[in-house]
């Protein structure tokens, strides 16, 4: 799930934002694409630099709540079909299943982790993963 408006923003919002798609692909049961590197603006975290996402976190240890792949050295994760305005995971459930929608996209204004402020997202099911994996 690309999130290019927050791409070059803080690491809180970067953070944030892929918390959000982490918690989409495992409330729709779907693998996770991750950019290929973290940057941040000049003016963020004393930032100006990319980092490879797999040098700042542990994707094997991510990949225990959600399949979890890198995107390509370019940030593509691969042609897609984007969710219409709107869909929420109930809806991208019904109308985008995997086996004719394998890459599913969602644009959204502003910051993208507004969706999961806004409940467009469901986050249950990685807290349940989460919890189950505490022994909760």
């Amino acid at each position: 799930v690309p999130y290019r408006s927050d791409a070059r923003m803080g690491l809180n919002h970067q953070m944030s934002s892929l918390s959000c798609a982490m918690n989409e692909a495992a409330a729709l049961g779907r693998s996770f694409v991750l950019p290929a590197e973290i940057c941040t603006a000049a003016g963020h975290n004393r930032g100006g630099a990319c980092i490879p996402f797999d040098e700042l976190f542990d994707v094997a240890l991510l990949s225990s709540f959600v399949p979890v792949r890198l995107a390509n050295a370019t940030g593509d994760p691969g042609s897609g079909v984007t969710l219409r305005a709107g869909c929420d995971a109930a809806c991208a459930r019904a109308e985008y299943p995997c086996s004719s929608h394998p890459n599913l996209q969602r644009r959204q204004s502003g910051f993208w982790y507004s969706a999961c402020l806004r409940n467009t997202v469901d986050t249950e099911p990685l807290a349940r993963i989460a919890q189950a994996g505490l022994g909760m």
